[in-house]
């Protein structure tokens, strides 16, 4: 990887970075920013599907508001999902 590449890299990790803020501040409520945030530190993979399906559903205009019960049941729903991977040998 070259300087140019890293460089488009890191802009677009950053332009990520704002759109997840800019959902954060405008769609979740304090409570549940607060969470999502602690939830981010510990499990980022959680956190960052969590992010996805509720931006998705917003886009899809299935929630307008989501709030600290509403995010809990979001992260539930992804813990029992679990995924595997088969490995054939």
């Amino acid at each position: 990887m070259n300087q140019e590449d890293y460089l488009k890299r890191l802009e677009q990790e950053k332009q990520a970075q704002a759109v997840k803020e800019a959902a954060l501040f405008k769609f979740m409520t304090k409570d549940a920013r607060e969470r999502f945030r602690r939830v981010e530190m510990a499990h980022p993979g959680n956190a960052q599907r969590a992010l996805m399906f509720i931006l998705q559903k917003i886009q899809q205009g299935a929630i307008k508001q989501v709030d600290d019960n509403l995010l809990k049941k979001i992260l539930a729903n992804l813990k029992n999902k679990k995924e595997y991977n088969i490995i054939n040998k």
